[in-house]
């Protein structure tokens, strides 16, 4: 009996991209990602319209928060930082260390007056072509009573429903502000572009999600303003302490660079130029 071929894999950020071909000159300083098949620059602008799409506008920051260039040859990256009526920062940033990594990196903060959880998602390419996500939505108002209807159960359901990679759980560091919607998700070489698709529904679910969430507004709502402020510095604190992220951007740009760079995606007050919330 003869057995069908699956179709050719599509990438629907960039159709004419095909894993194997020649790449095109856009991808000649990214190989890791030429080599998971992942069009980075057409990720992060579906990352950008979803977020505008949603009421996201421009938040001012100096050129040099928002583009660093790396200390190896072609070396870079590049975020667009955004905000909106419920969301006080979102941080989108592309980078790329040739011909170690590439991958892309995204935090939603949203305004402490609304009960819902911070979005944290980053896609990682490996110089062989291997890719990974982490998707999660943590901290602030994963214990109310409707949070696993209104955001963990259809975040989950993005999860779940990638048949291409494959699942697991977040890092067990995560897990204590984990709201159970969020995964880990790994491909193979040239299938990084599922990956990809993957992170914009999560981000897309997640939005949706947002717009509906209950805001505490008025006297009787500050307790709860204080708490999901506390809860959002726990995952910034977690992240911070586990995760790799400052060791990889320090040795790529720089320990100030990294530092500057960290502090602007996690809201961090600035020392000696005040907060820029």
């Amino acid at each position: 009996m003869k057995t069908r071929k699956a179709p050719p894999f599509r990438s629907p950020f960039r159709p004419d991209f095909r894993p194997g071909a020649a790449p095109p000159t856009t991808y000649a300083v990214s190989l890791p990602a030429t080599l998971a098949g992942v069009d980075l620059a057409g990720v992060v602008r579906a990352l950008e319209a979803e977020l505008r799409r949603r009421g996201g506008r421009t938040q001012t920051h100096p050129v040099g928060e928002l583009f660093v260039p790396g200390k190896l040859p072609n070396a870079a990256m590049a975020t667009f930082v955004l905000e909106g009526e419920r969301i006080a920062r979102a941080v989108v940033t592309q980078l790329r260390v040739p011909p170690f990594m590439a991958g892309l990196a995204l935090v939603v903060h949203p305004r402490a007056d609304v009960d819902a959880p911070v979005l944290l998602a980053d896609l990682t390419i490996a110089p062989t072509g291997r890719a990974r996500a982490l998707l999660d939505a943590a901290g602030p108002a994963i214990l109310a009573p409707s949070f696993a209807d209104d955001f963990a159960t259809p975040l989950a359901r993005v999860i779940d429903g990638s048949l291409g990679p494959r699942r697991s759980t977040v890092p067990p560091w995560l897990a204590p502000v984990s709201g159970g919607g969020g995964g880990t998700l790994r491909s193979e070489r040239g299938r990084g572009d599922e990956l990809a698709q993957v992170l914009v529904r999560y981000v897309a679910t997640y939005l949706a999600a947002l717009e509906r969430a209950p805001r505490r507004t008025g006297s009787e709502g500050e307790g709860a303003r204080r708490s999901n402020e506390v809860a959002a510095r726990a995952v910034r604190d977690l992240v911070r302490a586990n995760g790799p992220a400052k060791r990889w951007l320090s040795r790529a740009f720089g320990e100030a660079p990294a530092e500057r760079y960290l502090r602007l995606f996690w809201r961090e007050r600035e020392r000696r130029e005040g907060d820029r919330s």
